[in-house]
């Protein structure tokens, strides 16, 4: 039920595949290699290094993460992650997080009703 939320049909039969008693989806393939998955520490500037080896981002989600962080250090982390973006890139947080760091800049923006930051 939850996948199909605000997607057309079309779409969810394109990029998603259905298991045999139709009760769970997962993502296809073909959507799964256009994607790397990585785990790394936030807190950690070594983190920030690995991934610069990428290019920079245009976007970064980090839902509900800075909410476990004291405020220093989620400046410190709002910091790290525009280090690693484009300018005018975009970052998606939790409905309650508010991106703000000691050395890098957010503007507030709405889409579709949905609050997030851009890189200024």
């Amino acid at each position: 039920m939850e996948v199909q939320r605000g997607m057309p049909v079309t779409r969810l039969v394109r990029f998603f595949d259905q298991d045999e008693k139709g009760k769970t989806w997962s993502i296809s393939p073909e959507i799964k290699s256009m994607v790397q998955f990585q785990s790394g520490n936030l807190t950690d500037d070594r983190a920030t290094q690995a991934v610069r080896i990428h290019g920079a981002f245009d976007i970064v989600f980090l839902r509900n993460v800075l909410i476990y962080f004291s405020v220093d250090e989620r400046k410190r982390v709002v910091d790290r992650i525009a280090k690693m973006m484009n300018k005018g890139g975009y970052l998606i947080t939790g409905a309650a997080e508010m991106p703000s760091g000691n050395t890098s800049r957010w503007e507030h923006m709405l889409f579709k009703g949905k609050r997030l930051w851009k890189l200024v």
